[in-house]
């Protein structure tokens, strides 16, 4: 028998919706669906992440961090593959 009060409890964000919304905005100059593009992601998980309707995931979350820390800015186009 699964334990529902496990099941249900709520996962970890790595990082605050707040913070991530500053990094996206401030740091990176991104829109929602800009950003969704680099991180292979849709432009509703990113509203979701700021939100906090969706834990922000751990490797998300640091590459959120690193470009804070760094100053990081992706270029306005996606670099060709």
């Amino acid at each position: 028998m699964v334990n529902t009060a496990m099941s249900r409890r709520k996962k970890k964000s790595w990082m605050t919706p707040d913070a991530f919304r500053h990094v996206r905005e401030s740091v990176l100059k991104l829109t929602q669906k800009e950003l969704g593009d680099r991180l292979d992601t849709s432009d509703r998980q990113i509203s979701q992440f700021e939100t906090g309707r969706q834990p922000i995931p751990k490797d998300v979350a640091a590459v959120m961090m690193n470009a804070h820390a760094v100053g990081f800015k992706w270029p306005r186009k996606p670099l060709d593959k």
